[in-house]
C-alpha cells in the first residue's frame, strides 16, 4: 500500500491552499461590480466584507463539523460550495447574484480554511509538518498574487467555468 505521504495525496490538498488564495480575486471583482452597478465606495467595499463575515461566523461550526465528519469531506465539501458560489453571476449577472456569489464563496472559502490545515497535517509526517505548513502558505501566497494576473489574461476565455471544472477534477482526485 502507498503511503498517506506520497505525492498522490499531497498534490490535492496542496491545490485546495491555491484555490484558498485565488480566491482573494473578490477584491479585484469587486471592482469590476462596482463599476458595472454604479455603486458608491462605501457599498462596494461591502462586497469583500462579506466573505469576512462568514469566516466569522462559520469557523467554529466549521471545525465542530469537521470533527463529526471527517477533513477530507470537509475539504471536499468546502471545494464544492466555493464553486457553486461562481455559477449564479454567470447564469444570470446582476448586482443580487454577484452578492449571493460572494456569499457562497466566502462559505466555501472559510470552510477550506479551517479544513485544510488539520487535513495536511494528517499526511504529513512529524518531520514535514512545518515544512508543508509554510509550503502551503507560500502556494496560498502566490496564487493570491498570480490570481488578479491569470484572471485579466485569461477573462475572455471564460476563466470562471474553467474554475468550476478544476474545482470539479480535483474532488474527484480528493475522493
Amino acid at each position: 500500500m502507498k503511503s498517506k505521504r506520497s505525492l498522490r495525496y499531497m498534490l490535492p490538498i496542496f491545490m485546495s491552499f491555491y484555490v484558498m488564495g485565488f480566491v482573494d480575486l473578490v477584491g479585484v471583482a469587486t471592482g469590476y461590480v462596482k463599476q458595472d452597478f454604479g455603486l458608491s465606495d462605501s457599498v462596494a467595499q461591502l462586497l469583500p466584507s462579506i466573505v469576512f463575515i462568514w469566516f466569522a461566523l462559520f469557523s467554529i461550526p466549521t471545525g465542530i463539523f469537521q470533527d463529526r465528519k471527517g477533513k477530507k469531506f470537509t475539504v471536499i465539501l468546502a471545494m464544492t460550495i466555493t464553486g457553486l458560489g461562481m455559477i449564479p453571476p454567470l447564469v444570470y449577472y446582476s448586482y443580487l447574484t454577484a452578492v449571493i456569489g460572494f456569499m457562497i464563496i466566502g462559505i466555501g472559502n472559510t470552510i477550506l480554511q479551517v479544513s485544510a490545515n488539520p487535513l495536511l497535517l494528517d499526511y504529513s509526517s512529524d518531520e514535514t509538518k512545518a515544512a508543508n505548513l509554510s509550503l502551503s502558505q507560500f502556494i496560498k501566497a502566490i496564487a493570491s498574487m498570480l490570481g488578479p494576473v491569470i484572471v485579466a489574461g485569461l477573462a475572455k476565455y471564460m476563466l470562471i467555468p474553467r474554475l468550476a471544472v478544476s474545482r470539479l477534477i480535483l474532488y474527484l482526485f480528493l475522493r
